[in-house]
């Protein structure tokens, strides 16, 4: 008896220690077991723990587990892990991962799942990867989503050009009509969808055309009885929906301290908002394009082939042919070059002035 309770003590406090230093690997709370994300994902994608797995994934904010999927997981890693994220994790993991990374995750999953974390997504952000995929891809992941009124405003975000204002704005955002007092404003606000930009209040009058803002600091500090009209502002700075993403992002910079700016059409009728993110993806989208442009790549038509932004080996393929006819040109210079040895070495001068010549018109 007494060597059968030793036993029983003995594996409880050694099954109690182990589930103990896993659950402080899964928390991130053991500095003995410090460990990159990258690290622990891969022992327990080895380990097949699907369960330890989606609490350490869910612990984590989706940008940390963006930047890990793509940098330091292989596809086939990156791939099975996106399979263990919540509908709203994914959502936000598949927005920040590149498009050749993003694909695969979407090739590994169904069209029921990937109709849901479209569903979750900011519909702007939806519409733009919609966009990206084949149009067969598109239609069975559209063919899955119920026919609402989501439904209905990411299929016509969807018939914008996404670098016009009207592509990248968001149907998310919150308006109230101008004659609502500050309390019906804030009911609003309270029965909002958690995905609605709440930080600005746009005012609308009866025909649903835009009057003023307010800003949800202003709406909390005044009393609930006071009219929207006695402290909305009425200066407001609007886009139209025709507007090009880059006069987008100039207004952007010019009015530095607004969160969101709202999308009317030429009636003044209010569209949708286009925030802040939103933009700092367009400046650092017309960043790369004027540099590769200054060096005369069209960035454009180089993205058809995935030259840029695929992988490494499909580069080297496009860049070979060219590389080895440049080779054979060098290799009939240099003969051409020693047939007149005589003469290079009587003008040793000029000729040094060769690797500059060729230097030029290689550049």
């Amino acid at each position: 008896m007494t060597v059968m309770t030793l036993f029983r003590a003995y594996f409880g406090l050694t099954y109690f220690g182990l589930g103990k230093l896993v659950k402080q690997e899964v928390d991130g709370m053991s500095p003995q077991t410090l460990q990159t994300l990258g690290d622990k994902i891969r022992r327990f994608l080895a380990l097949k723990n699907g369960s330890a797995l989606r609490r350490l994934l869910a612990r984590h904010n989706f940008a940390d587990v963006a930047e890990v999927f793509e940098h330091e997981l292989s596809e086939d890693e990156a791939t099975t892990c996106f399979q263990y994220l919540t509908i709203s994790q994914a959502a936000a993991v598949l927005i920040s991962l590149s498009d050749v990374r993003r694909k695969s995750c979407l090739d590994t999953m169904t069209d029921l799942r990937a109709s849901r974390i479209f569903r979750y997504m900011p519909a702007d952000d939806a519409a733009d990867i919609l966009q990206e995929m084949d149009a067969e891809e598109r239609r069975k992941i559209l063919a899955e989503m119920p026919y609402d009124a989501d439904t209905r405003t990411l299929q016509h975000l969807m018939l914008e050009e996404p670098d016009s204002a009207a592509g990248l704005m968001s149907p998310d955002f919150i308006m109230v009509s101008i004659q609502a007092t500050v309390g019906e404003a804030m009911q609003v606000i309270r029965r909002a969808d958690p995905q609605d930009f709440i930080y600005y209040v746009y005012l609308v009058n009866d025909e649903n055309k835009l009057v003023g803002v307010v800003s949800l600091k202003t709406l909390i500090l005044q009393e609930e009885s006071l009219a929207l009209e006695k402290v909305a502002e009425f200066d407001v700075k609007s886009i139209l929906v025709s507007y090009d993403q880059e006069l987008v992002a100039n207004l952007f910079r010019k009015y530095y301290n607004l969160l969101a700016m709202p999308v009317v059409d030429p009636e003044e009728v209010l569209q949708g908002i286009i925030t802040l993110d939103d933009v700092v993806e367009v400046i650092e989208e017309e960043t790369a394009e004027d540099m590769y442009l200054s060096s005369g790549i069209h960035l454009e038509e180089m993205d058809e082939r995935h030259l840029l932004t695929g992988p490494v080996t499909d580069a080297v393929k496009a860049r070979m042919p060219w590389l080895a006819i440049t080779v054979v040109g060098q290799l009939f210079a240099a003969m051409v070059i020693a047939s007149y040895a005589e003469t290079v070495a009587a003008a040793v001068i000029a000729v040094s002035f060769m690797p500059l010549l060729t230097g030029l018109t290689g550049n």
